[in-house]
């Protein structure tokens, strides 16, 4: 393996510092967490260090937060894709992946438990790098956030944002997952089954303790 694609793992990455920039707000933007969503909904104009616009008192921050265990799943179909701006090459040399692409209905459950036992030590890719390790970067927690944003309420969440600040912007998806069947029986494998249940709390912990302290403050508005 190239050691190059070592520099996509957590330790080694340098973009949690890195957030975007409107003329109204600073997103802090974290991968599978509809991401290009609202990247086009904010009319987002570039990226930028987090400590140099963080002074910037008259833009608003916001953040959208996931259920770990749908991101795990949006994640696992976004690897499949081979894109090529991340260490595509380790995927397609992974077990879990080949295993995947030989039959795809039959080894669904052989894959995603390989995959989930791959990633628990290395996570190599920055759709797989924890929602906490997006905010830990850039020094900040939830309560120093303008907007907390739920993945799983976007539509009004975003809306009632857009509201207070006085703004008609509104929200397109885009990159939704288009393999239902994957997200679905996925799904079903997590919900039922209590060992990867418990392998993705393992991996994710932080997140969702994260994910649950955004529900609590979504609630409070």
């Amino acid at each position: 393996m190239s050691l190059k694609y070592n520099e996509w793992l957590p330790e080694n990455f340098p973009r949690f510092n890195r957030c975007f920039i409107s003329n109204k707000f600073i997103l802090i933007n974290i991968p599978k967490n509809a991401s290009s969503s609202m990247k086009d909904a904010l009319k987002i104009k570039k990226g930028v260090d987090f400590f140099k616009c963080s002074s910037n008192t008259h833009k608003k921050t916001c953040v959208v937060i996931r259920d770990p265990n749908t991101r795990i799943i949006s994640t696992f179909s976004e690897l499949l894709k081979l894109r090529g701006d991340g260490p595509h090459w380790e995927t397609s040399q992974s077990e879990w992946f080949k295993i995947y692409k030989q039959n795809p209905k039959k080894n669904i459950k052989k894959s995603f438990n390989l995959f989930l036992d791959y990633i628990e030590n290395r996570l190599y890719d920055s759709h797989l790098h924890t929602q906490t390790s997006y905010l830990v970067g850039k020094k900040i927690s939830l309560k120093d956030i303008d907007y907390v944003l739920l993945f799983e309420n976007l539509n009004k969440d975003f809306k009632k944002m857009c509201e207070e600040m006085k703004l008609p912007y509104r929200i397109n998806w885009s990159n939704k997952t288009t393999n239902h069947n994957l997200k679905s029986t996925l799904k079903e494998l997590i919900d039922n089954d209590e060992t990867i249940k418990n392998n993705i709390k393992n991996i994710y912990g932080e997140d969702f303790i994260l994910y649950h302290n955004a529900c609590k403050l979504s609630s409070v508005k």
